[in-house]
């Protein structure tokens, strides 16, 4: 049983280890990665939340400033689909729930990696 344990514990350090190898340059900005363990009627997953770039919009920024927002967002999102798809790669048994939360002054992503 000893052994059993250790091999799950391994299985969910190795798949936390690689999805933060693809997501790292998120980490290194203050992403973290987490196990969410098996609960009865749930299946066993993982959360990764990335703080949004504040690049939002507002009064009194010119065309040029608002350009550079939107091509910022736009490369930070295409990060995110790189980094989805490399997980979708190594772990295609996995599904991938995306959400954006924004309490009004912080605007985050949540990926939840279920393994279905």
């Amino acid at each position: 049983m000893k052994h059993l344990k250790k091999y799950n514990e391994s299985k969910e350090e190795d798949i936390i280890n690689y999805i933060s190898d693809c997501f790292i340059e998120f980490i290194d900005t203050g992403a973290e990665v987490k196990y969410n363990p098996k609960r009865p009627n749930y299946n066993e997953s993982y959360t990764i939340i990335i703080k949004v770039p504040d690049c939002w919009f507002s009064s009194g920024h010119t065309l040029i400033d608002n350009i550079k927002s939107t091509e910022t967002l736009l490369e930070f999102y295409k990060d995110i689909e790189n980094c989805l798809e490399k997980v979708t790669i190594k772990y295609p048994n996995f599904k991938q729930v995306y959400t954006t939360n924004n309490d009004g002054h912080i605007k985050e992503i949540e990926i939840l990696f279920i393994n279905i």
